[in-house]
């Protein structure tokens, strides 16, 4: 039987790396571990879920303000290659999530939600 001082150490890099899928058409490094329900990889480190972006942007460029967002050029929330990421604030991310259409309220969904309602409401009639 193995003790566990015979297992050979893994960093903490090794580990993240080792649920890292590399998509040569997109660039992107794709998170193969767990996702939240966002599609965000999810990493454990050091007792604390981690955001998977986050650790990526951690390990290739070192600290950096809890504070700041990590936000992607490619829009895809499971990539974590460090090339397609980059710091943000709080405004700027709403700003980028705005102007890739992904805000859930804006005019547009609204009236659409509304739409999908009268429709519902309608057929229950």
């Amino acid at each position: 039987m193995a003790h566990r001082n015979d297992y050979k150490a893994v960093s903490l890099r090794e580990r993240f790396e080792a649920f890292i899928l590399p998509v040569t058409e997109s660039g992107c490094f794709l998170w193969i571990g767990c996702c939240d329900t966002d599609g965000y990889g999810v990493f454990k480190a050091h007792g604390f879920n981690w955001k998977a972006p986050r650790m990526a942007y951690l390990l290739a460029y070192g600290p950096f303000p809890l504070e700041l967002h990590v936000l992607h050029k490619c829009d895809i929330p499971c990539c974590v290659n460090p090339k397609h990421l980059f710091l943000g604030t709080n405004t700027d991310n709403i700003q980028d999530r705005n102007k890739k259409g992904r805000a859930w309220y804006t005019p547009e969904n609204k009236l659409k939600r509304i739409e999908a309602k009268i429709k519902l409401l309608e057929a229950q009639v």
